[in-house]
């Protein structure tokens, strides 16, 4: 679970890195790091041999603090979120077809 679709798009490229290693992975975009927080205080431990894990942009570092009993957490390389990692890449290309 992640906060975006910029989030979503920078953990898929991290785990592709590790595949081998993971068996089945779904990310889900919460929209949100408000959102994150709430399913890991509210989805009910064990989940069916589901485990989830929040995955925070790198700009929460040191935002949040989830009590014990919460899912585990975790973030994004980096200490600003992936949109503000890439604005500075993007302006230097004319060709992009996206905004950040």
């Amino acid at each position: 679970m992640v906060e975006d679709s910029a989030s979503m798009h920078f953990l898929l490229s991290i785990v592709a890195e590790l595949t081998a290693r993971v068996l089945t992975l779904r990310v889900h975009n919460a929209k949100g790091e408000g959102a994150i927080s709430k399913l890991l205080h509210e989805t009910p431990k064990p989940f069916g041999g589901l485990r989830l894990v929040g995955v925070y942009d790198g700009d929460m570092r040191g935002e949040l603090n989830p009590p014990e009993e919460c899912w585990p957490h975790t973030f994004l390389p980096g200490s600003l979120s992936p949109e503000e990692q890439l604005r500075p890449l993007a302006a230097t290309h004319d060709n992009w077809s996206f905004s950040l």
